[in-house]
């Protein structure tokens, strides 16, 4: 036995460590046991906060379907920017050559006819100067609101904004959204409405311009 507790004592184990077969047998169904016990608890945990968050959502899907109704309004928005940039920038720099080109070189007294002409034609360039200063900013707030939109709701679902305090941000963000629409449509329409005498328009100017520049070539 002398020999036993040396050899123990050699290898770094101490005497009280060595377990009875029994007793090692009872140890190992605690820790099972344990084991299974914060398992459980573990699902009850996440079943509650998932019943949890479910009844936060149902308490406000009123609200949620407001919010969906504003997004709606920020895709329509979105859907209304069809005409292409790329398209209105041609247009505007051909108007810029052309008018800048034929100022320099008429050198006749202008009809009635042809002053209204060219009144008409630097109109239709404004309106698409603005369309090209305001296109950029339209996509941006585009994005802002529906970044703003997405929180809004999020916030709902988990319960982090209050009935009375959603009435206050629904008014708000309503009116601010409206106005986006309203803004995108006046925009676009400012084009859209031209179209027709754009295309009357310049090609009256573009016959005068050839002939100019006819006037030019030795």
């Amino acid at each position: 036995h002398q020999e036993a507790g040396l050899n123990l004592r050699n290898e770094g184990i101490s005497n009280s460590f060595v377990l009875p077969e029994k007793r090692c047998c009872c140890f190992q169904k605690a820790l099972i046991m344990r084991a299974k016990i914060l398992i459980g608890l573990s699902c009850l945990s996440l079943i509650a906060g998932a019943v949890f968050t479910g009844c936060q959502s149902n308490k406000m899907d009123a609200q949620i379907r407001k919010v969906d109704s504003l997004m709606d309004k920020v895709k329509e928005a979105e859907n209304t920017m069809v005409i292409h940039m790329s398209t209105i920038k041609a247009r505007y720099d051909t108007i810029q050559r052309m008018d800048s080109f034929i100022e320099n070189n008429y050198n006749q007294k202008p009809t009635n006819r042809f002053s209204t002409m060219m009144n008409r034609y630097q109109a239709i360039g404004s309106n698409y100067k603005n369309f090209i200063k305001n296109y950029e900013l339209i996509e941006y707030e585009n994005d802002k609101h529906r970044d703003r939109l997405k929180d809004l709701k999020k916030d709902l679902v988990e319960g982090n904004v209050s009935k009375e305090k959603f009435k206050s941000l629904y008014k708000e963000e309503q009116k601010i959204i409206q106005e986006h629409l309203n803004r995108t449509k006046k925009l676009v329409n400012s084009v859209t409405e031209i179209e027709k005498a754009y295309r009357r328009t310049q090609e009256k100017v573009s016959r005068e311009y050839e002939r100019l520049r006819a006037q030019q070539m030795p």
